[in-house]
């Protein structure tokens, strides 16, 4: 216990900074750009975030699953050897894909978004995977310290780029995407010399063959999952974008970033220190322990929830006006709804990572269903006829149903009080 109230000061310290550099990214840019410029970069991000989650994320989840069995082993390198050429080639083929439908979408249709845009806010996919990579390991093998600097790092440089490409390009979408973009992948050259990883080793002979098969099983049930958070979280910006126009959806963007981020940061908080700990005692067959952790876990989400939300609910006004562009204040009596809906996102993290430990992908195929669906039958009914205020109850709504059926799905109750074993070593994508 002392050693995780160690690690958790460390990475909540750092997730407190990224929330930070976060909120001084929309800050910037809320008062650089208007509504509907605003709202152009957040549609873009929002395509590249699905193309990175779809194609990216589930490799990533692989390597964070499988690196305590692989440590056991002392076979870390050569996990590393294997997996990282296949998350490379993930990257790189996502990009590309998403570059080359984007343009064709805008010769198609002769949307007023320009190439330069749509290039700079999707190749962004290739640093956003190499970072991801690379913290994931540091995680993976509770290098808080190089894990948190190298994201803080990154959040609070993009502010600045972002800044310094609009002055010297304009105040245009283009020209923050620019810097986004610029600022990523200058600080993944810093960091990847600064904290130097330990080399691949070639993978080879009946081990790699087995091993890469149990990856992909393992990652494979994860693809089609990718898009169903991304429904949920980010389609709203689309529906209202159709329906209202692209200011009405930079507008409910911005005010989501604000009333979401810190629950985020709270889910990677509890993500960063008490998954590592749960994937260990239930691959070395201790359930006392992991009970203990999943129990830790879940108190601490739901007490970092309590007091979030309630500083929503009680200051959405000054929230509002600290963190956004005069434009921008109109949206403040969303903050509350908004945040209620991310307390439950936080709290499924934890339910997802049991599911994972268990081997357990399909299931959460299910819940990430029902909540995705639930999201766009309310959206399509919602936002038409209330605007912001529906995508903010549609998500909440949905957030509630998933939320429900992970409960039942994960036996929580039966978790916390008898914790989880060692799962059946034949059991990826069960």
């Amino acid at each position: 216990m002392k050693r995780i109230a160690k690690e958790g000061l460390v990475v909540g310290v750092g997730q407190a900074l990224v929330v930070v550099g976060r909120f001084a990214t929309v800050w910037w840019l809320t008062h650089l750009l208007d509504p509907g410029a605003f709202g152009e970069v957040a549609l873009v991000q929002g395509i590249a975030a699905l193309g990175f989650a779809f194609l990216c994320g589930p490799l990533l989840q692989a390597g964070l699953r499988f690196h305590p069995e692989a440590a056991a082993d002392g076979r870390t390198g050569a996990l590393h050897g294997l997996l990282r050429p296949l998350v490379a080639r993930a990257s790189w083929a996502t990009a590309a894909m998403l570059v080359a439908v984007a343009l064709v979408w805008k010769a198609a249709t002769g949307a007023p978004v320009t190439a330069l845009t749509l290039v700079a806010g999707l190749i962004t996919v290739v640093p956003d995977t190499f970072r991801s990579y690379e913290t994931n390991r540091f995680n993976a093998a509770r290098r808080h310290v190089a894990y948190v600097t190298w994201n803080v790092a990154d959040a609070l440089a993009r502010p600045f780029g972002a800044a310094a490409a609009i002055a010297l390009i304009g105040k245009t979408p283009e020209a923050a995407l620019v810097g986004l973009a610029s600022a990523g992948v200058a600080v993944n050259l810093v960091c990847a010399r600064l904290f130097e990883q330990p080399r691949g080793e070639r993978a080879e002979g009946e081990w790699a063959v087995s091993t890469r098969a149990r990856l992909l099983r393992f990652a494979v049930p994860l693809v089609p999952l990718a898009i169903m958070p991304w429904i949920v979280g980010s389609a709203s910006r689309y529906f209202l974008a159709g329906s209202s126009g692209v200011a009405a959806a930079g507008l409910y963007a911005a005010i989501a970033g604000v009333g979401s981020q810190g629950f985020i940061a709270l889910g990677l908080f509890g993500l960063t220190v008490f998954r590592p700990l749960f994937f260990t005692a239930v691959d070395a067959g201790d359930a006392r322990r992991s009970r203990r952790v999943l129990a830790g876990w879940l108190a601490a989400l739901g007490a970092g929830s309590a007091v979030g939300v309630a500083a929503l609910a009680l200051w959405a006004g000054p929230i509002t006006r600290l963190c956004l562009g005069p434009e921008f204040q109109d949206a403040a009596p969303l903050l509350p709804w908004i945040g209620a809906a991310y307390v439950l996102y936080a709290m499924q993290t934890a339910i997802e990572a049991l599911l994972y430990a268990r081997h357990k992908t399909g299931h959460w195929l299910w819940i990430q269903t029902a909540g995705a669906a639930t999201a766009l039958a309310l959206f399509a009914i919602l936002i038409p006829r209330y605007g912001g205020w529906g995508a903010a109850i549609a998500t909440l709504v949905s957030f509630a149903v998933s939320s429900a059926l992970a409960v039942a799905l994960g036996d929580v109750a039966a978790t916390l009080r008898a914790g989880v074993g060692a799962p059946a070593p034949e059991g990826p994508g069960r």
